[in-house]
């Protein structure tokens, strides 16, 4: 009963609805992590292990992802990834948004010793 939330329906908007579904702030052991920047955002720094996709090529062909896999996927502001995973989740894939963008991944990343000082 301690964990029970009382909101305020009146209060509520869309992005509260569907907020805790898309977006992650940690990334979860053994998910795969996709940065969905462009090229040369990504090799000026990226989340260690990423793989780079670009965003459109990856909402024609992520059907071909694995099922059982973890995604992240994240971009510059994590707005453009909520959308992509919110439609791999309709499509049955667990898949998330890096809450904050590619700003906070960097920090949670910063936090655990694996991205250099900027």
């Amino acid at each position: 009963m301690r964990d029970r939330k009382v909101l305020d329906l009146r209060a509520l908007e869309s992005l509260d609805l569907v907020q805790p579904y898309l977006f992650v702030t940690e990334i979860p052991d053994g998910a795969v992590v996709l940065d969905c920047r462009t090229p040369h955002h990504f090799k000026a720094w990226h989340y260690p292990g990423a793989e780079q996709r670009k965003l459109d090529a990856l909402a024609q062909d992520f059907r071909q992802l694995d099922k059982e896999r973890t995604y992240v996927l994240y971009c510059s502001f994590g707005v453009l990834t909520a959308h992509l995973a919110e439609i791999m989740q309709r499509e049955g894939y667990e898949a998330y948004s890096f809450k904050g963008g590619v700003r906070q991944l960097m920090a949670h990343a910063q936090a655990r010793g694996m991205a250099p000082l900027r």
